[in-house]
């Protein structure tokens, strides 16, 4: 069971910049239109970082349920 081994932590803004040149890199080197730092929840998992590269549909903070197909 996930909610008996899940911590939330705080991410540092220091951290999530380093991690958003990293995505926007990753995406461009990789020619896709998505890179993404996703976080697992108790019940959902959430977009963390995402690129910001042509073509990308996700945004940071979307989540979806665990177990969804979206």
């Amino acid at each position: 069971m996930i909610s008996s081994l899940y911590q939330k932590h705080d991410v540092q803004d220091s951290v999530l910049e380093k991690w958003q040149c990293l995505v926007d890199l990753m995406a461009k080197l990789l020619q896709v239109p998505a890179g993404l730092i996703m976080r697992v929840g108790e019940e959902h998992i959430e977009v963390l970082v995402s690129s910001e590269s042509p073509g990308n549909p996700y945004q940071p903070d979307e989540k979806a349920d665990l177990g969804s197909l979206i």
